[in-house]
């Protein structure tokens, strides 16, 4: 491995686009990952399947920025496991 390695696994769940990515190196996951939902979501915007990005949710916490435990249902709350935030992804 350099270092520089990015392991990125994509499955659909429920109706729902994941991805579970892991790397040694957090500067380049960050920057990876910000340009890979950009590039995803314009993408998908152009493909017709949504429209627009307000239709893609993240499942990082509001207030602290942790990767939330789950994606809650439409309206429903969920607390971060981190620092006990409440809040709605999606209404």
């Amino acid at each position: 491995m350099s270092g520089n390695d990015i392991l990125v696994i994509g499955q659909i769940v429920a109706g729902k686009i994941e991805w579970l990515v892991a790397s040694s190196n957090p500067n380049l996951l960050i920057s990876v990952l910000t340009n890979f939902v950009n590039i995803f979501t314009r993408e998908m915007i152009l493909l017709g399947h949504i429209s627009s990005e307000d239709q893609v949710f993240s499942l990082e916490c509001k207030y602290c920025g942790n990767t939330l435990p789950k994606f809650p249902g439409r309206g429903k709350t969920i607390e971060c496991n981190k620092c006990n935030y409440e809040q709605i992804i999606w209404s």
